[in-house]
């Protein structure tokens, strides 16, 4: 079952449809739903988590957290564990969020940041490419303490190296084209368009 929600930009927290009564859209915490699920993501393989760790994490508060949580209890994606505070996230929590279970190691997550964030300097200095990236972040939960960790997200925000007329912004098949050569033949890293909530929660600058 795949979230259908608005654009993370617009900071609505809105989950599927389906026949079981809902909150207003008025009542929803303000947070992006994208952020939301990648904090879920990041809890695959726990055995519970605390309500403190989603504050850190997406750098949000108690009370929009609060909120969160009772609407991801609510759709069935986590469950309350045996302390106060603690929560476990479901097999729908596990699906919705996209996680696959952890069998990467730090050392070759870091490598390939490492050589991505490489990729992106030369991009940037190849004049002959249309585009070049303004910022990119990394996330996941490589930046917890876990020895095995999962592929982590990078968001790469990209820009025309000489602005168009008339052209409000990069086709989608020439990002996912750039998007795609930088990211190379890796297969450790989860390459996206960039958006706002990913240098608003915890993250990893690449240059």
């Amino acid at each position: 079952m795949r979230a259908k929600y608005r654009s993370a930009n617009s900071k609505v927290l809105d989950f599927p449809n389906s026949e079981a009564p809902r909150q207003s859209a008025s009542r929803m915490p303000a947070i992006a739903p994208a952020a939301v699920w990648s904090y879920l993501k990041e809890t695959r393989g726990d055995l519970s988590w605390t309500t403190e760790r989603m504050i850190r994490t997406l750098k949000i508060s108690a009370a929009e957290a609060g909120s969160a949580l009772a609407v991801l209890n609510l759709q069935g994606y986590i469950q309350p564990g045996g302390e106060e505070a603690e929560w476990i996230t479901t097999p729908a929590g596990e699906e919705i969020s996209g996680s696959k279970m952890p069998r990467y190691t730090r050392d070759k997550v870091d490598r390939a940041l490492a050589e991505f964030a490489v990729r992106l300097k030369e991009a940037n200095k190849d004049s002959k490419s249309a585009y070049k990236a303004k910022q990119a972040v990394a996330f996941g939960d490589f930046l917890s303490k876990q020895v095995r960790v999962q592929a982590p997200d990078v968001g790469v925000e990209v820009a025309e190296r000489k602005q168009k007329n008339n052209r409000a912004g990069i086709p989608k098949p020439e990002l996912e084209a750039f998007l795609k050569r930088l990211k190379g033949r890796s297969s450790v890293l989860n390459v996206r368009p960039y958006e706002s909530w990913m240098s608003e929660r915890v993250h990893r600058k690449l240059f």
